[in-house]
């Protein structure tokens, strides 16, 4: 009898260790492994309509994001304001000498990489979004736009600048 609790409750345990992890399409799972063959530490998430990965490759965390399908919709990462683009990074400088970054991350997709910083002071938070290749090459987000939770606030403020002019 004993037996047979201890059977139950190892069995109970375990269907409830199960019980939240996502189900990963295979044609999502293959595209990820070919692309990412030394990835660890994968946890996968689903969205309305995508798959996110979030995992360790080449000793930084990076999130790739996966069509149902299994298309790589484009990749971000956490990056130090080193990591910019040296104009970008000379700008920011001289037009928001007062501002420090609070987030900076990259996102990739076939067609181009873009960056996004956060910017505060005191009383002030401004979100950019910077993209190679693009005409305008810095622009505020807009309040009320629709982006990555992980860039936009219930607080943004947008304020128009020089940067966004000289950088076009």
């Amino acid at each position: 009898m004993k037996k047979m609790i201890l059977t139950l409750a190892i069995a109970i345990s375990t269907l409830g260790a199960f019980a939240g992890e996502e189900v990963i399409s295979s044609k999502v799972l293959d595209a990820f492994k070919t692309e990412f063959k030394t990835a660890k530490d994968v946890e996968w998430t689903a969205g309305d309509n995508y798959y996110k990965a979030t995992f360790n490759y080449n000793d930084k965390y990076v999130f790739a994001y996966y069509s149902y399908e299994g298309e790589l919709l484009g990749l971000a990462r956490n990056i130090s304001s080193d990591d910019l683009p040296l104009n970008l990074q000379m700008n920011l400088k001289k037009e928001f000498a007062d501002y420090w970054i609070s987030d900076l991350f990259e996102m990739a997709k076939k067609e181009d990489t873009s960056y996004y910083i956060t910017l505060e002071t005191a009383d002030t938070r401004i979100i950019f979004a910077y993209a190679i290749g693009s005409p305008v090459r810095i622009r505020p987000i807009a309040p009320g736009t629709r982006c990555l939770s992980a860039i936009c606030g219930s607080k943004v403020v947008v304020r128009r600048s020089k940067a966004v002019a000289n950088m076009s």
